[in-house]
Order: structure tokens, then sequence, then C-alpha cells
């Protein structure tokens, strides 16, 4: 990773990284963070599934406070909790840059929430935020809600949830589009299969070409979720 950090202080050509699905750890991200506090290039960075720890999300939220280039950050599958999501939230507040942020599959509960929504109500640029299949229950999303009272700049919030009181519905303002997912409760269907479902279903096939793996899995599943879409 050190190799590769050193490339992206120099490299004025590459816009597209993804890295996900690796475990380079503190010193691999420390050296990332320094990268990308110079590179004026990237506008896209795929971290998800590397195995983060507290210093490792910090690290990364020190750099976007910097960072005014990158545009979309996928950081999903990460173990990141309540503590996480403030290091996060106090880049929001400052970053101008980010325009998409996936933290999908994380474990961000009620005080992440809190934090997140308190940066919305500040930030002016995110136009995107994944919470997908995070520990949020229906009082957090007030949380949420509140934030978009002020927030002009998010069009879109996918977050997970069985989030069908009428209620909520009155708090959406008119330039939000919320995409609500049921939590999927399959039987018989092993992790591996419900993963990638999930992937399937809730990113509608964004940046993911597994629709045969899908189908070979379980084409009953397959073709149901070709019917939702």
């Amino acid at each position: 990773m050190q190799a590769l950090a050193e490339v992206l202080k120099i490299n004025t050509i590459l816009t597209i990284l993804d890295i996900s699905y690796n475990q380079f750890g503190y010193q691999g991200v420390q050296a990332l963070a320094e990268a990308l506090k110079i590179n004026t290039t990237l506008i896209k960075l795929d971290l998800g599934c590397s195995q983060f720890d507290h210093q490792c999300i910090q690290t990364l939220a020190e750099a976007l406070k910097i960072n005014v280039t990158l545009t979309k950050l996928i950081l999903m599958e990460n173990q990141i909790d309540d503590l996480g999501a403030q290091y996060l939230a106090e880049a929001l507040k400052i970053n101008t840059g980010l325009t998409k942020l996936n933290l999908g599959f994380n474990e961000i509960g009620t005080l992440g929430t809190q934090v997140l929504a308190e940066a919305l109500k500040i930030n002016t640029t995110l136009t995107t935020l994944s919470l997908i299949c995070n520990q949020i229950d229906w009082h957090d999303v007030q949380f949420l809600t509140e934030a978009l009272k002020i927030n002009t700049a998010l069009t879109t919030l996918k977050i997970n949830g069985p989030l069908t009181t009428d209620n909520f519905w009155s708090h959406k303002n008119d330039n939000i589009k919320l995409l609500f997912y049921q939590r999927l409760k399959i039987n018989n269907i092993n992790k591996k299969r419900l993963r990638c479902l999930q992937i399937l279903c809730l990113e509608k096939l964004e940046q993911f070409d597994r629709i045969d793996e899908i189908k070979f899995l379980n084409p009953i599943i397959y073709d149901s979720c070709l019917m939702k879409y």
C-alpha cells in the first residue's frame, strides 16, 4: 500500500481506484490518507470490506477534511460503529467534495445516526448516503428526518428496516427520494447466498456483475429480484 500511496501523490491520470477486500492495516490506511491529502485527480475510491478499526477510520476521516477532489467513497462492510461514524461525521461537516458515501453493511446505531444527522445539517454537497444494513431503528431515523428539514443537497438516502409508518413520510422533504429496504427474511438460505442477494437487490446491480452467480445459487430468488426492478 505504501508504494501505491506514493504513486497517488504524483499521479494525475487515475480517477477510479478499487482496493476493496484487502487488509492493509493501519499503516496502509495512514499512507493512503496522506496521499489523499495531496492527490487532486482521484474521484472514486472503493475501500469496502477492508476490516478497518477505529484508528483507520479516524485517519481516513482526517484526510477527507482536506481532500476536495474525491466525490464517491465506498466504506461498506468495515465494522464501522458509532465512534467510527462520529469521525466521519466530523469530516462531512468540513468536506466539500464528496457527493456519494456508502456506509452500508456496518454497525452504526443510535449515536452514529445522530452524529451523521447533525453533519447533514451542515454539509451542502453530499447527494447520496447509503446506510443500508446497519443497526438503525425507527427512533434513529427521526434524527435523519429532522436533518432533512434543513439539508437541501441530499437527493438519495438509503436505509434499511420496516419504515412504513405514516408519520415518517410526513417529514419527508420535497427534494429527497427515500429508498427503504426491508431486511430480507428468507428461510433455508445460507449466509453467502443472502449476502449476494442483498448486494443484488439493495444496490440494484450498481457496480456488481453478479447476476449469473445469484441465478446459479437460487433460480427462484434470481427471478424474483428481476421482477422487483
